[in-house]
């Protein structure tokens, strides 16, 4: 699929699989795989590079980073032709369990994703997962977050335009097994969102 692709991660930009912090079959863990095969350390290069002169604070945990950002940061990897964002959008605990913090932190990581696309993207099409509804453990039954995620992207639209199309991609098992329509989800979202 053509566009701007999202990768939800957290906010250490912990990209460790070997010793299982990074699930291998999460969206993080399936791009590393698929881009940076047996190479995180070039991953981590380009991440180090991305967040270049971004505030952070020191966190002192056992995991393997300790640069912790802001969540709703995100670092523009470019792999190929194809352009990713890894947004910071959860908290790694001592344990390494990710936690979205609920849907104040969703919204705060979606308003700090537009804005750096805004002044760091292309004027692309945008993929973004429904951030927090897998291992971000966030309760909001999938059709609300879908409304979430684009009355976001139309919020931050009114201001300035960084991208004419956005594509909210749901992983086919959450389709089947939430039983998500989307027609009735374009329904919903015509008659739901905030023009």
């Amino acid at each position: 699929m053509e566009g701007q692709k999202i990768i939800s991660t957290n906010n250490t930009f912990d990209t460790d699989m070997g010793s299982g912090l990074i699930a291998a079959n999460s969206l993080q863990g399936q791009f590393a795989n698929k881009y940076f095969p047996g190479n995180v350390t070039e991953l981590d290069e380009k991440i180090e590079a991305a967040l270049n002169g971004v505030d952070f604070s020191s966190v002192d945990n056992l995991l393997k980073k300790h640069k912790r950002y802001d969540i709703g940061t995100a670092a523009k990897i470019i792999s190929g032709r194809e352009k990713f964002y890894l947004l910071a959008m959860a908290e790694l605990n001592a344990n390494g369990t990710a936690d979205s913090g609920g849907l104040p932190n969703i919204r705060r990581a979606l308003e700090g994703l537009w804005k750096f696309i805004a002044s760091h993207g292309e004027n692309d099409p945008i993929i973004v997962p429904l951030l927090g509804t897998g291992r971000g453990r966030v309760s909001t039954p999938r059709k609300k977050m879908i409304e979430i995620h684009a009355q976001s992207f139309i919020n931050a639209s009114k201001d300035r335009i960084f991208s004419n199309k956005l594509i909210i991609a749901i992983w086919p098992d959450d389709a089947k097994n939430f039983e998500i329509n989307l027609f009735e989800i374009k329904d919903y979202l015509v008659h739901s969102l905030e023009y």
